[in-house]
């Protein structure tokens, strides 16, 4: 197994996108069934909708008060200005409860990561526990995105990594020691796919990156996958 380098509080009831790619499909292969949805949650937007209007009380005693319930944290940013906690989902009591990243994070953060998200119908639809959704990296000209371009697919679903196991998928690091058990997979022979994971109460939430066609390494990949996914954790935290 190899490994390689990385790196609000408001309950939401999402759910997901039909649309599903191919590595998508690879990953939660075996575990998808019929899924169900809910009303679609919230969308987390700025860091000033995520923490509310506070008024601004900077005093220290304020703060150590504070973090002291901040919980644990994902990518430095406290689990109390998340849209969900370590663990995971729990089927048996709470069904709907999955954690979109299609619907719950809204267009402009994932633009602020690099990434012009591409908005399907249905994307608030649960497609056999999975949600996902796609988006190309960002442009500073006005060309459109070239077909087979690099692109990010993002993802949750309901499968945990020890169902990644059974499948044979490989897991090329895991921070064990953190309760997120942040992970590093691929789920593809042929291509050089890797997948940013973490484990949550509301599912595991994945950002993949895809390089185009026959390009790239599966290490570069790894890296560009971590660190769209810590970007986008520090924006919905506002702490970009």
């Amino acid at each position: 197994m190899r490994g390689f380098d990385s790196e609000g509080a408001m309950p939401m009831r999402p759910p997901p996108t039909r649309r599903l790619t191919t590595l998508a499909t690879v990953t939660v292969a075996g575990l998808l069934t019929v899924g169900c949805a809910g009303s679609a949650g919230p969308v987390l937007d700025t860091a000033a909708a995520i923490k509310g209007s506070d008024g601004g009380g900077d005093s220290a005693g304020t703060e150590a008060a504070d973090s002291a319930h901040d919980g644990p944290t994902l990518f430095g940013v406290p689990s109390s200005k998340l849209p969900f906690e370590p663990g995971q989902i729990d089927m048996a009591t709470h069904p709907d409860e999955q954690f979109n990243p299609c619907t719950e994070i809204s267009p402009e953060i994932y633009r602020q990561a690099g990434i012009e998200l591409k908005i399907e119908p249905d994307m608030d639809k649960l497609a056999g526990y999975v949600a996902s959704c796609s988006g190309s990296k960002t442009s500073t000209d006005a060309s459109p995105h070239e077909p087979g371009g690099e692109r990010f697919q993002i993802l949750s679903s309901r499968s945990t990594l020890a169902d990644l196991q059974n499948q044979g998928i490989e897991i090329f690091e895991i921070s064990e020691q953190d309760p997120f058990s942040p992970h590093l997979i691929n789920g593809t022979a042929d291509r050089n796919e890797c997948a940013s994971g973490v484990n949550t109460n509301r599912g595991r939430w994945e950002i993949m990156f895809i390089p185009p066609l026959n390009t790239g390494n599966t290490a570069e990949s790894c890296k560009r996958a971590r660190e769209a996914h810590e970007t986008i954790t520090k924006l919905i935290g506002g702490n970009a």
